[in-house]
């Protein structure tokens, strides 16, 4: 997808008041990856944050190679949403990101939408995201998969910059599911009308590796039944 816009030049007023939160969980296998696309922007985020959900791997190993570069906190397994949450709780920039250890940002993301932002009145802006196949893949492993639609609207955590302040009027991530945790965050965010921007930029890649291949047949469907029975219950109530 090409850009609709160039980066190149682009003339920020702000500074990059923004602390990214990378969780992770037994991720050695692409976290540098992901690291080094946040910390290779073109307009850097003051504050990175490695929220380690309990990992047995090499994760603490590779963080430990940063030095100051980021900020490691290791904690007991929790589950993703308590992950993410401890991240937000921490950072202490104006605005948040998120990237998921095994996805990419292209270089631009930040800068991208920190113009948005200085350029429109919203609360949220998104990006679009492109699905790649891990090039650690067998030739084989990778002529089993398909991507319908390689390129996409990302309204997910990985797109999303936002002012902590406004994700916090929201609420927290859920910590009771596994799956969905954004959706059900974004359902929230939606029934508040708050404002959002899609920008016309691929913004975020998504890794299609081993562990998420197969997605649909490793993700419990009743988590997902969970999730969404909590929002429509919630939204029942308000009523």
């Amino acid at each position: 997808m090409k850009y609709t816009q160039p980066w190149q030049g682009l003339k920020i007023d702000v500074n990059a008041d923004i602390s990214v939160i990378i969780p992770v969980y037994n991720g050695e296998l692409y976290l540098k990856d992901a690291i080094d696309s946040v910390l290779s922007q073109t307009l850097p985020p003051q504050e990175l944050i490695l929220v380690d959900d309990g990992s047995d791997d090499a994760t603490m190993s590779i963080a430990n190679e940063y030095d100051d570069r980021i900020k490691y906190i290791r904690k007991e397994h929790s589950g993703i949403g308590h992950t993410m949450n401890v991240g937000i709780q921490c950072a202490r920039c104006r605005h948040i990101a998120f990237l998921d250890a095994d996805d990419l940002w292209v270089k631009e993301k930040l800068a991208l939408q920190m113009k948005a932002f200085q350029s429109h009145q919203v609360d949220m802006v998104f990006g679009y995201m492109k699905q790649f196949i891990s090039p650690d893949l067998s030739e084989r492993e990778q002529s089993k998969i398909k991507i319908p639609s390689p390129v996409m609207p990302g309204y997910s955590a990985g797109t999303l910059l936002i002012k902590k302040d406004t994700f916090l009027s929201v609420g927290l991530f859920p910590t009771e599911f596994q799956f969905g945790i954004f959706i059900e965050w974004f359902s929230r965010a939606k029934d508040m009308e708050l404002s959002s921007l899609m920008l016309p930029n691929v913004l975020t890649m998504r890794r299609i590796h081993r562990n998420n291949m197969t997605g649909s047949r490793h993700v419990d469907k009743s988590e997902y039944a969970k999730m969404i029975k909590s929002v429509l219950d919630r939204r029942r109530s308000q009523k």
